[in-house]
């Protein structure tokens, strides 16, 4: 197979044709006939695997490279598309651009330069692979259809060659001006004196003396970003003008040759007559030292902002062409197109200011540079297709890291598809592969099904569901399900934990409540980290729990995973077992619900090591000591709670970004402890998305930022106090609605118009620096939390109560009166007896009991095996003791066991049911025939009703 998609068949018959290491499991061939000897194979590149089957449609975009050489990796792109109609959602949130690379599904960044839910929304993206010269790349695809999709990636940067909103100025200067935005370099040409600055998020060119680049004078200002080659289109837009009363005061676009004085160029400016209002003028230098030649254009615009764009095309037919536009999207050519054959090499693009009588100033914004050749490429949309999206499957019960006590689970799924449900599969895995596995036949778009299991042995479990529906698509839940199968253990002694949740209007679902032991509150030589343990208010559900520090000589901190607090209550309660029998698990992860993305309890040691910050959550976001660098380790220290870090301005605790830290809703916690508030000082920063901290610079304020700009909110004086520990929470709803609280206590909302979105971005997350300002924090910071939802004030109230130990009171020590211990003696399981019935049978039980006992039953089935009838009681004391009975039985399979209560009501079984059969059988009878050794039975020796005493070997049937 060449590379035309041809495969040569002088003579023979083609019967099989393979297709081997294909791209994707779609791709296909079509079949055409060129004459008697050859078939040519077109080669169809069919549409990927679903990215993701949430999306209802998609269309395939096919890319033309419309000139005779290749089109670059990176050309930003554009097409024009209807999003109207129901298939889209109204605010464009759902339109994904896809790319396939040949292994992966990759979405892309895009910007609409246009509305949505319009006839004509205008998307751009950026190439991800060169395309040959006059071919054709049809890699990408749009998907939509997605009613709960929010966020799209849609950052310009990765768009455009170069984007600038200037909201991350930094205090780099570039050398000959004042700049404090690096990489942006101005240059004053000519004689001209002033400089850049940043302000409110935009640039300001302040040009301090008389300049101008009209006629033979070539003196002014240019911000730029260095040289580039070939073709680009720029544009920016201009926000406000300062000329001093100068009616030749030019503000603009430029592309010019070099930085030096006369240089060739070419420019699009803004000049304001006072008699006849806003005027553009466009002048050009055509060669270096020439004059300029002006010609004015005037659209009769009364206000600013306004947008200009210049396109040169590389030089390859020597043109630069310009386009005004009063909302930076429809855009209008005015004057005629420039002849620019003397640009070429490295050209400069840029914006200027200038005033030919007294000093001017420009405001800029939205900066924005891309790749042009001279004949743009295309982005031909291909029809609409509909997936047919694999079932959904849910994970119902039991819960994801629970425990069990008696081994007797219901496994629940649930399954929805957009077809027909055919079966749903549970899996469960021990730690030696497959425990069980059973399908059950489903239908409908929407179906649960149950699995009962019993008598599960005591050790760690996964689970999970396989769904498959009529159209043989099939999906498992989103993640394997875990389940430890741990009886209670024997313990001595308990302590009840009782929550005060008066203050609060919300029941507290599975809440991390924090439990703070010392000698104070229990006998630290009766128990140890490894013995200790949580039950529910049933004292039967064990809880999920970890020690983030145990101190037998102080204070020991404890985070337990409470399934509900009730709304108002301050008798809802928990229990302490200790000094047991066995050991327990600690399950870290499964003590947080999965919206925390995020629990740093900063406890460890650092040593620049990677993962050495752990994150106590599933998601296992562990951070980095200095990102490696172990000058900048923060230093471990007694803290809040436990131990925390303590940063002297250098330091900072690097988490490398996952998907998984980029949110549509979030709420952060810390606790802070700054010793210098008197100047700004951040506590978590991801470079794009999100910068909280602190300052006292006038009053004591905690800032949010999202959204590419920053939030600021106030407070009165003294509300955040330096060398004092401060418990700060945040959150954004992704709607514009921000809410700050202090110790618990809401204190701030900002509701910001239009709603700014909370970015996504790649940045890998900062705990104490910011990287762009070098805003570091100086002081401790312990227990960091990120939620990806927005927590209720009743939670954050509580979680401020919970770490400051004020939501739980202990009780005394109780001593715990367990049930009865039972043991199965006689006859052992499976017991198998022979002899003619009836048979006597005796049955022995032993009962222990940490208090007194009162009795042991035995229960036993009759000879059908279906119901308990020859049960027996008998009266038992001690602590210790053991019965036996003796019974009759006749033919039959039996089950058994024993129950024993004690003088506190308390009772048990023994761990499992026991069998036993009575299997006697009569003697056969004379008229049988004998069988001898080594005898081959055959069809006429065997009939129906035939019987043979068999005492032989050998026997061939």
């Amino acid at each position: 197979l060449g590379s035309s998609g041809v495969i040569g068949s002088a003579t023979g018959e083609w019967k099989y044709i393979t297709l081997e290491n294909v791209a994707e499991p779609t791709d296909t061939f079509d079949f055409k006939i060129m004459g008697d000897s050859s078939l040519e194979f077109d080669y169809i590149h069919d549409a990927s695997s679903w990215w993701n089957n949430s999306y209802q449609y998609k269309k395939q975009l096919n890319i033309t490279n419309n000139v005779g050489s290749t089109l670059p990796s990176g050309y930003s792109v554009n097409f024009t598309i209807d999003t109207t109609g129901a298939n889209f959602q109204d605010d464009g949130d759902d339109l994904r651009i896809v790319y396939w690379n040949g292994t992966d599904n990759i979405e892309l960044d895009r910007v609409n330069e246009t509305a949505f839910n319009s006839t004509t929304t205008e998307i751009w993206f950026k190439t991800q692979a060169d395309i040959p010269a006059s071919s054709w790349n049809d890699s990408y695809y749009m998907y939509y259809g997605y009613s709960a999709a929010v966020n799209p990636l849609s950052n310009k940067s990765n768009v455009y060659e170069v984007w600038d909103d200037f909201t991350n100025a930094d205090t780099t200067k570039s050398s000959g001006a004042d700049v404090p935005y690096s990489p942006w370099d101005t240059e004053l040409i000519g004689s001209m004196t002033g400089g850049s600055n940043i302000s409110s998020n935009q640039v300001v060119l302040d040009c301090d003396s008389t300049g101008d680049f009209w006629s033979t004078s070539d003196n002014g200002m240019l911000l730029h970003r260095g040289g580039c080659t070939g073709g680009h289109s720029v544009s920016v837009k201009l926000i406000s003008i300062d000329e001093g009363g100068d009616d030749y005061a030019r503000h603009g676009l430029m592309v010019r040759n070099s930085l030096d004085a006369n240089s060739a160029n070419q420019a699009l400016t803004l000049r304001r007559e006072w008699a006849t209002g806003n005027d553009f003028a466009r002048f050009t230098r055509v060669t270096a030292g020439a004059s300029t030649v002006n010609a004015d254009y005037s659209p009769g615009i009364s206000s600013l902002p306004i947008w200009l764009r210049l396109d040169f095309d590389g030089n390859v037919n020597g043109y630069v062409d310009r386009y005004y536009s009063t909302d930076g999207q429809s855009w209008t050519q005015i004057l005629d197109t420039d002849d620019a054959s003397s640009l070429s090499g490295t050209i400069y693009f840029g914006v200027i200011s200038a005033d030919a009588s007294s000093a001017a100033k420009g405001t800029w914004d939205d900066f924005k540079l891309r790749k042009l050749v001279a004949s743009e490429p295309t982005v031909s949309i291909g029809s609409e297709e509909e997936t047919n999206n694999a079932p959904n499957i849910t994970l119902n019960s039991p819960a994801n890291a629970s425990t069990d006590a008696d081994g007797n689970v219901t496994f629940i799924c649930n399954a929805t598809d957009d077809n027909t449900l055919q079966n749903i599969t549970l899996y469960v895995w021990n730690t030696t592969g497959t425990y069980y596995t059973n399908t059950t036949n489903i239908s409908g778009v929407s179906n649960q099904s149950s699995w009962s299991l019993t008598n599960m042995p005591n050790e760690d479990y996964t689970w999970n569901c396989l769904a498959y529906d009529n159209a043989s698509q099939s999906d498992w839940g989103d993640a394997n399900w875990s389940l430890t199968i741990e009886p209670p253990a024997t313990c001595n002694y308990k302590i009840k934990l009782t929550f005060d949740n008066s203050d609060s209007s919300e029941n507290l679902t599975n809440f991390p409540a924090m439990v703070k032991l010392n000698s104070t509150k229990i006998n630290y030589t009766k128990t140890s980290e490894n013995d200790i343990r949580f039950y529910d208010s049933d004292e039967s559900t064990l809880l999920n729990h970890h020690w983030e520090l145990w101190n037998e000589s102080g204070d020991s901190f404890g985070w337990v995973k409470v399934p509900q607090i009730d709304a108002g209550s301050t008798t809802d309660h928990a229990w302490v077992y200790y000094n047991c029998t066995s050991t327990t698990t600690q399950n870290e992860s499964g003590t947080y619900d999965s919206n925390y993305i995020g629990v740093w309890h900063l406890k460890e040691s650092g040593a620049g090591t990677a993962g050495e910050y752990k994150d106590s959550t599933a998601y296992g976001h562990n951070g980095q000591g200095g990102g490696g660098d172990t000058g900048q380790l923060p230093t471990q220290v007694d803290a809040k709670i436990g131990k925390g870090q303590n940063y002297d301005n250098t330091d900072v605790i690097v988490v490398p970004h996952v998907s998984t830290l980029n949110f549509s809703q979030v709420t952060y916690e810390a606790y802070v402890n700054s010793n210098s508030l008197a100047t700004w000082r951040a506590i978590l920063y991801k470079q794009g998305v999100t910068w909280i901290g602190l300052s006292s610079l006038d009053n004591p304020q905690f800032t949010i930022w999202h959204g590419g700009a920053s939030k600021t909110n106030a407070f009165n004086s003294n509300t955040i106090p330096d060398s004092s520990y401060t418990y700060l929470a945040a959150n954004d709803d992704g709607n514009g609605v921000q809410r700050a609280f202090i110790n618990g206590n809401f204190v701030h909302q900002q509701d910001w118009s239009p709603q700014p979105a909370i970015d996504t971005s790649t940045n890998n997350l900062q705990i104490g620096r910011e990287l762009a300002s070098g805003d570091q924090w100086q002081g401790i910071l312990d227990e960091i939390r990120i939620s990806n939802t927005v927590r209720s004030d009743d939670w954050l109230n509580a979680s401020y109560l919970t770490m400051s130990d004020q939501l739980i009171s202990y009780g005394s020590e109780q001593t715990v009166n367990n049930a009865p211990n039972v043991t199965l003696s006689l006859p052992p399981n499976n017991y198998v007896n022979d002899t003619s019935d009836p048979v006597n049978i005796t049955f022995e039980c032993n009962a222990t009991d940490d208090n007194g006992l009162a009795n042991i039953s035995l229960y036993i089935t009759n000879s059908q095996n279906t119901s308990f009838a020859l049960n027996q009681t008998t009266n038992i004391t001690g602590i210790s003791d053991s019965v036996a009975w003796t019974l009759s039985l006749a033919n039959g399979n039996y089950t058994w066991n024993c129950l024993a209560y004690d003088s506190a009501g308390m009772s048990d079984w023994g761990d499992a049911n026991r069998t036993l059969k009575i299997n006697y059988s009569a003697p056969v009878s004379d008229s049988c025939g004998t069988l001898n050794s080594n005898k081959i039975l055959t069809s006429d020796i065997i009939t129906t009703g035939t019987c043979f005493i068999v005492n032989a070997s050998n026997i061939v049937i």
